[in-house]
């Protein structure tokens, strides 16, 4: 049987882990997998892995670290 193939581009909202569900967070909102069965690749560019219902290609964002500063006060 082969499996539903899911191409995304995002971050992992949570630790990838063999066992539990993935959380990956991308532009429309976030996606809970079903269990993680097998982690074929990790890097800090892609996260390729297999759930029980599909297999998980997902191109990793990295966000600039965006520091909001609190608005000047005027006397």
């Amino acid at each position: 049987m082969n499996k539903k193939q899911v191409i995304l581009t995002g971050r992992l909202a949570a630790p990838l882990c063999e066992g539990s569900r993935a959380w990956i967070r991308h532009h429309s909102g976030l996606v809970c997998t079903s269990r993680v069965v097998r982690i074929q690749s990790l890097t800090d560019r892609k996260a390729v892995f297999e759930t029980m219902n599909s297999m998980y290609h997902v191109s990793l964002e990295t966000y600039p670290f965006v520091m909001e500063l609190p608005e000047a006060m005027c006397a």
